[in-house]
């Protein structure tokens, strides 16, 4: 009678989007990404597939460099060692990170996508998988970034999140320098590229 969607609305819970939403980045998406450098930008799909990023974002995450099909923001955060450990305040970011895919994936409830990458994540790091069993859900990542990359140290961000209008599935992190310093040690590390 209702439809799961029908249903769904009924109980005030988010329904999932249709599949063929694109989760591209399109060229005014990458264009929005290489206008906010300095600042470290990327967009990613509700599965937290990195989709786009610009210049800036790439020298410090390298999400290119990933392994084939782990383009993805969780496996940078939980099964990339080497990026785990520039995130001084890794604990507490991993965690608000967890909380919005743990949102994400309520929403897509039954897409085996998500329950790949949850298992893979935790053949890959026993801690996501006990972090993932403690339940704790965020809406948004954003907040304080700290880190510090080996060639010019520490940096500090203040992360907000967008979602463009005309792609919904699509969410834009964009890491603002949270001091004038930061900004002047991403153009350093920009000029080394």
């Amino acid at each position: 009678m209702y439809g799961n969607a029908g249903i769904l609305n009924l109980a005030a819970l988010p329904v999932s989007e249709p599949e063929h939403i694109p989760e591209t980045a399109d060229a005014d998406l990458t264009r929005l990404l290489d206008t906010l450098m300095p600042a470290p930008s990327c967009a990613f799909g509700s599965r937290f597939d990195f989709v786009a990023w610009n210049e800036s974002f790439a020298a410090i995450w390298d999400p290119g460099g990933l392994p084939p099909g782990r383009c993805n923001l969780m496996w940078l955060v939980f099964a990339d060692p080497v990026h785990r450990h520039t995130w001084t305040n890794w604990p507490e970011r991993s965690r608000v990170l967890l909380g919005e895919f743990r949102v994400a994936a309520a929403r897509h409830a039954g897409d085996p996508r998500f329950s790949d990458l949850v298992n893979d994540l935790s053949e890959a790091n026993p801690e996501f998988w006990e972090l993932w069993n403690g339940y704790e859900v965020r809406q948004s990542i954003a907040g304080p970034l700290r880190l510090r990359h080996p060639e010019v140290g520490a940096m500090r961000f203040d992360v907000i999140e967008l979602r463009p209008s005309n792609r919904p599935s699509i969410t834009v992190s964009v890491h603002l320098p949270a001091r004038p310093r930061d900004r002047d040690k991403l153009t350093a590390l920009l000029s080394r590229t």
